[in-house]
């Protein structure tokens, strides 16, 4: 099989590559928002209109398979993976459920660094609660576009927050470090390759 250079170009430009030092510049970058011990404001004023990507969501009936495999129901507050525009003309839309610090049985140092956003695959924003919780990111789910529909207008499920541009790419920052970072390059070179050539 061979492929166009074009489509070679195209790729590299829809995923460039993360690099493990650009990973440690947002490190460093998501760590000005907790100086002083202070916490950054990630929401807006109002909700956005709608359901929008990054809107933080309650009263969720939430599905989740045990380590058993019993398929159990809980009721979270979620975070919209989906992009907006997806919304509009899917049938579904991917969340990620909120789980409080107790749930996860983090140690001290786990808080810390996840209450300063550099654990990967969890999002934490202050004030989503009461008790501090944050949005696991392997947990993500997709559930019927409709069944929120029904839920806002019946006041039986609530937006809470749509984020503010801070917010916002701070999510936006987040799903792309976790879901593209480059793999392991011992497993890298594992696989196989193939002639890229050029057509004309």
């Amino acid at each position: 099989m061979t492929f166009d250079n074009s489509f070679i170009d195209f790729v590299t430009n829809l995923f460039p590559s993360i690099s493990p030092y650009v990973q440690e510049q947002t490190k460093s970058s998501l760590e000005q928002f907790y100086e002083h011990g202070k916490t950054f404001e990630c929401y807006n004023v109002r909700n956005l209109g709608g359901i929008c990507q990054g809107d933080i969501i309650e009263n969720v009936s939430f599905p989740k398979f045990d380590d058993e495999g019993n398929f159990l129901i809980s009721n979270r507050t979620v975070l919209v993976i989906s992009n907006s525009c997806d919304i509009e003309n899917d049938d579904t839309i991917s969340v990620a459920p909120f789980y409080t610090f107790a749930e996860a049985g983090f140690n001290r140092a786990q808080i810390s660094e996840l209450q300063k956003n550099v654990i990967y695959n969890k999002i934490y924003f202050p004030d989503v609660s009461e008790e501090p919780v944050f949005a696991d990111l392997s947990m993500i789910q997709s559930l019927p576009k409709s069944y929120f529909i029904k839920a806002l207008e019946n006041r039986t499920m609530n937006i809470k927050y749509s984020l503010n541009m801070v917010g916002y790419y701070l999510f936006l920052c987040k799903l792309t470090i976790h879901f593209m970072h480059p793999e392991d390059k011992d497993l890298q070179d594992n696989r196989e390759r193939i002639d890229f050539v050029e057509i004309s």
